[in-house]
């Protein structure tokens, strides 16, 4: 009997969490399509949203097709059209949809402002749009002629002022650039001058401090100084040992020598002692000088030769009552 009860009840509750199964699951069913839809649309390309709208034209549907191409056209809207030629395509489909809907007024403004964008606009294929289409196209088009002549000619304009605006930027920037390599490849050095140097003679002293005539002056005069002494020198000892010579000439020539010794010996010494005098009073402790250095080959500026500026053209067809011509506006 207890046994009998217990499995009338697990029955129960067995068919009630059943029962409820369905319930908990729909939510969460509803919830992911949900999701998935928002996911294909998130994902659905220009290709396909471009698709859709026409197809909309295709089967009638102007009103909707209207307001399909206005939004993908819509500059404000996150999902509108990138592509040139593909908003160029929207226009068209988006003109024939208002001349579908009777709003003959309001496709004229979306063909002047697609033939204001690109004026080389083909006008729509007659084989796809009705020939209410093509006329209308043509008509705005040829109310347009002066426009995209003005508009040709000042995006033209435009274009050689950008270009010459860039040009203008990149010869700044070389300049700068130019300016920084000439900084980078000079250096500062500190040459720090010493006491002891000034001290010595033969014109040490004035080169280290930098008065290089000074220095080669007394470096010629001291140096011409010691070889009239050695000279001298040599000359007392070969008349002091010459036992050819009478007395007399003996004589003479060791007094010669021992004047020329005399004289070069207190002139080498007064030339030292006024040059070490002059260089400690001209001392300079340190002296600052630029020198270049040599960059790697990466770092240095490449030599460019200038080029002559390349002719731009540019063509605007226009077309009339069975007239076709042009015009061509560029700058050589």
């Amino acid at each position: 009997m207890l046994s009998r009860r217990i499995r009338h009840w697990f029955r129960l509750l067995v068919a009630a969490y059943l029962g409820a199964c369905p319930a908990w699951a729909a939510p969460i069913d509803r919830i992911g399509a949900t999701k998935g839809n928002a996911i294909g649309r998130e994902q659905l390309g220009e290709d396909a949203e471009l698709s859709r709208a026409t197809g909309l034209y295709d089967s009638g549907q102007y009103a909707a097709c209207v307001d399909a191409f206005t939004h993908l056209l819509d500059r404000d809207q996150p999902r509108r059209l990138r592509s040139p030629a593909k908003i160029e395509t929207a226009s068209t489909y988006h003109g024939a949809c208002l001349i579908g809907v009777g709003r003959t007024t309001d496709a004229e403004r979306v063909f002047r402002e697609a033939i204001l964008e690109n004026p080389q606009m083909k006008a729509p294929d007659g084989l796809l749009f009705p020939e209410a289409v093509v006329e209308l196209f043509l008509r705005v088009h040829e109310s347009m002629l002066d426009e995209i002549r003005r508009a040709e000619q000042k995006r033209m304009q435009d274009a050689e002022s950008r270009a010459n605006r860039e040009q203008q930027l990149r010869e700044q920037e070389r300049h700068r650039v130019e300016q920084l390599v000439s900084i980078a490849e000079s250096e500062t050095v500190v040459e720090v001058h010493n006491r002891w140097v000034a001290s010595l003679p033969f014109g040490v002293g004035q080169f280290q401090n930098g008065d290089r005539g000074l220095g080669w002056l007394l470096l010629l005069t001291e140096t011409a100084m010691v070889g009239t002494l050695a000279g001298s020198l040599y000359a007392e000892s070969y008349y002091l040992a010459a036992t050819s010579k009478t007395f007399e000439q003996r004589n003479a020539g060791v007094h010669a020598a021992i004047l020329l010794q005399t004289i070069s010996g207190y002139t080498l010494l007064g030339a030292c002692l006024v040059g070490i005098t002059e260089a400690h009073l001209a001392f300079v402790p340190e002296v600052h000088r630029e020198r270049k250095r040599d960059l790697p080959s990466h770092l240095k500026l490449q030599k460019t030769s200038p080029t002559s500026p390349q002719p731009r053209l540019s063509m605007a067809p226009w077309f009339g009552q069975g007239v076709l011509g042009g015009s061509v506006v560029g700058s050589f």
